[in-house]
């Protein structure tokens, strides 16, 4: 007798399998919606058509007669008349009129579903390519933190146990540097900032080495110099500057080992990268290559619009991308805008938007210090106007360069009530207290902004909301925000563009460090990336020391590539106290 396999067996039909019989919902669905579609498009159809014909409604044509209006169609579609046997003939219109507008909605419906599914299909890419992109560079970050420990834990087995007790490292206990690395001895070589190798750990501006370093370290740096000079040849020209050192580095510095206090150097002979909790980079890395190992978002400030054109499609994949360009150094299609007037409603806010303003043009001068203070308070008090009143920023530029127009800006200040107490006052009294020095310091605000006389610089700050969407949340979402300037030697006499990328710059900063601060850890995670090509001759933020001691406890790291150490010095007296 056969055997029949029983219901949920191996051999029947299995309880939690699909259906063998019946039909789909899925067609079921797509019928019935497809059947009330073409009752709607027949309606609007038979309704339009005599629209157009006969200027009106016909009066028997109605949604709920449409079903059997089908079904006459089907059977007669050259008498249109005799789906509606409610209307008259003469209020409906000829056929040929309502077959082409039945099929020109078709037309409609299928383009508008293939414009969908594309844009959808297209989100869905590159949703799979940023999420593909993040992982693999989690994965080659996490390959990287894990070959640096083990090359340090190398290193530290052979080092003796008079390095581990002491806690310091010296030239022959660092591990071999990989290719295009260089060694200690006076010549760039990578520097990671913080105990840690990730970028969770917070860490401080580098400072000169303690007092009480001993004889004996001092002395083992020194056996271990010719080793490491012989272990790696110097560079005969570096290309760029070498980085400052963090301050685990002073026991790394085979030539500066025989000084006894003195650390690493913070802008060092060749100078350069300052790298605040990144991967294993060499010292020299270009700013290219910081780039490609940042899986995080990313400020990149440079006067070379190859940098952008080399790196904006590998960023692209991990998040959007933005380019600030207000002198068109590039041929992008599109660039982003900015008003620096925007946020200046506090105070605080508007008077580091001055201070960034104006510091291409600050003359180091002891004597000039009066004249730059009233510059300030000018332009501090007239961008906070402008914004409690919602101003352009040309009116705080007209208020701050028009002699007798910045009395609007004091009746503003006066009396609005979203100003700042005392505002007024304070204007009023850097505009009629020393007269020779109010002249000064608006010929100075004037000479800041002789770039906007250029018509794509003016331009350039009249933001729209999309802009502002989009400079708030590149971070959020893993962006790069790009801002390209003119290089200039001597902005003093000739600043170009340079204070709106300096404002610009030092508003992304604050930004990233408002985000932190919200955060439940207080710092970005993960960390931005800010790239500072150059800085003294595109963008010389007057608040660098503080970013570079503070950045890394909010998740910034920052690399500074400076031309040379005289270079930085010059804007920064900070630094060079620091060597």
């Amino acid at each position: 007798m056969p055997e029949y396999p029983e219901y949920g067996g191996a051999g029947g039909r299995q309880g939690g399998g699909r259906s063998s019989g019946g039909v789909p919902d899925g067609l079921l669905l797509g019928l019935l919606g497809l059947l009330l579609s073409s009752t709607v498009l027949v309606w609007l159809a038979a309704g339009l058509s005599a629209l157009v014909t006969h200027g009106s409604w016909p009066s028997g044509v109605s949604i709920g007669q449409s079903a059997s209006a089908v079904r006459a169609l089907v059977g007669e579609p050259g008498e249109p008349a005799s789906a509606w046997p409610q209307a008259s003939a003469d209020e409906l219109a000829r056929p040929g009129l309502f077959w082409g507008l039945l099929v020109g909605q078709l037309m409609l419906l299928f383009t508008a579903a293939v414009v969908v599914m594309s844009a959808l299909a297209k989100r869905r890419i590159r949703r799979a390519e940023r999420r593909a992109a993040r992982e693999e560079a989690r994965h080659a970050g996490a390959e990287a933190r894990r070959a640096s420990a083990a090359t340090r834990r190398s290193g530290a087995g052979g080092a003796g146990t008079g390095a581990a007790g002491a806690g310091a490292q010296v030239p022959g206990d660092v591990p071999a540097a990989p290719a295009g690395h260089e060694t200690a001895t006076g010549v760039p070589t990578q520097v990671n900032f913080g105990a840690g190798t990730g970028s969770s750990a917070a860490h401080a501006y580098p400072e000169t080495a303690s007092d009480d370093r001993t004889g004996a370290a001092a002395a083992a740096a020194a056996q271990h110099v010719p080793q490491a000079t012989a272990a790696q040849p110097a560079r005969p020209e570096p290309v760029r500057p070498e980085p400052q050192t963090s301050p685990r580095a002073e026991d790394q510095a085979g030539p500066q080992a025989g000084q006894g206090a003195s650390a690493a150097a913070l802008i060092a002979p060749f100078a350069s990268s300052v790298v605040a909790d990144a991967a294993p980079l060499p010292r020299d890395a270009s700013p290219a290559e910081v780039l490609a190992e940042a899986s995080g978002p990313a400020l990149v400030v440079t006067s070379d619009p190859a940098l952008w054109a080399e790196t904006v499609g590998a960023r692209g994949k991990l998040g959007p991308t933005h380019l600030y360009d207000p002198t068109h150094i590039t041929d992008a299609p599109v660039r982003l805008r900015w008003s620096p007037e925007r946020g200046c409603q506090d105070m605080e806010t508007a008077a580091s938007r001055a201070a960034a303003l104006l510091a291409p043009v600050r003359s180091p001068a002891k004597i000039d210090e009066a004249t730059h203070d009233t510059a300030l308070t000018l332009l501090r008090c007239a961008l906070h106007a402008a914004a409690v009143d919602g101003q352009p920023f040309k009116q705080a530029h007209r208020w701050t360069t028009v002699a007798g127009s910045a009395s609007d800006a004091v009746r503003i200040l006066r009396k609005h009530k979203a100003a700042h107490s005392g505002a007024a006052g304070e204007l009023e009294a850097a505009l009629i207290g020393h007269p020779e020095r109010r002249d000064e310091a608006t010929a100075l605000i004037r000479h800041a902004f002789d770039c906007l006389a250029q018509l794509h610089v003016r331009n350039s700050c009249t933001t729209n909301r999309a802009d502002v969407l989009a400079l708030e949340s590149f971070v959020a979402e893993g962006g790069t925000l790009y801002v390209l300037g003119d290089s200039r030697e001597d902005p003093r006499r000739d600043p170009g563009a340079m204070p709106l990328v300096t404002a610009l710059t030092t508003h992304v900063v604050e930004l990233g460090r408002r985000m932190a601060a919200r955060s439940s850890s207080g710092r970005l995670d993960p960390p931005m990336t800010v790239v500072l090509d150059t800085p003294a001759t595109v963008a010389p933020l007057p608040t660098l020391p503080v970013l570079l001691a503070e950045g890394p406890t909010h998740g910034l790291d920052v690399h500074a590539h400076h031309r040379s150490p005289d270079q930085a010095a010059a804007w920064w007296p900070e630094l060079r106290a620091r060597v």
